[in-house]
């Protein structure tokens, strides 16, 4: 799956690409992406991008600058999460960007936001009612049998629902995250044990209290 780039990934991306560049290669980088929306490419996209302008170089009898391994990639700063008294939620370092999930794939992000300590997804059943209030008011359904009926199925340990949301919250996540920041966003823990989000609750800012 590609990764969308956002704003703070470019200038990071670029001076990875351009360190120890000579002139010739900023020019040529400069003008082979002249027509590209840089804040729209992936990771992929800005390595062909490298690859591209590297083989023109060689090709001239130029060297292009190493490509170094991307653990040397330093991680953008920590994400801040805002939910508003709508159970929206945004994002307040890339300008208010608004974080969009399916009502019951977010109903189980700010499920596990309120729970730090960590939930098996076994006991998930034991939340039921904390878990039906969520989304009750996260999908403004008013249909209260059809509300109960979906947490019923999510709350359920013989049903597959909660891994179901888990791995469709995850793979939502990836295309707004990468690094360090993805993992802790997403939901994650050992086969059969205690499933977390490790994101830092100090960066979670909750319009209402979190749990009304």
């Amino acid at each position: 799956m590609k990764v969308r780039m956002t704003a703070e990934d470019i200038p990071i991306l670029l001076e990875w690409l351009l360190r120890r560049g000579r002139d010739e290669f900023r020019e040529e980088t400069k003008n082979y992406g002249k027509g590209f929306d840089l804040e729209l490419m992936d990771a992929c996209e800005l390595l062909e991008l490298y690859g591209e302008v590297k083989r023109r170089l060689l090709e001239r009898g130029l060297q292009a600058p190493a490509c170094p391994p991307s653990e040397e990639l330093p991680d953008p700063p920590p994400e801040e999460i805002f939910v508003n008294r709508d159970y929206r939620i945004f994002l307040p370092k890339r300008n208010g960007q608004e974080l969009k999930l399916r009502p019951l794939v977010k109903t189980v992000f700010l499920f596990f936001l309120r729970h730090p300590e960590g939930i098996l997804l076994k006991s998930v059943g034991e939340h039921r009612a904390e878990i039906e209030s969520l989304y009750s008011k996260v999908s403004r359904r008013s249909d209260q049998e059809t509300v109960s009926a979906t947490v019923a199925r999510l709350a359920d340990a013989l049903d597959n629902s909660i891994h179901e949301n888990c791995s469709r919250l995850n793979a939502r996540l990836s295309e707004y995250f990468q690094g360090t920041a993805l993992e802790n966003l997403q939901v994650r823990g050992e086969y059969g044990g205690l499933r977390r989000i490790r994101h830092d609750r100090m960066l979670v800012r909750w319009e209402s209290d979190g749990r009304q």
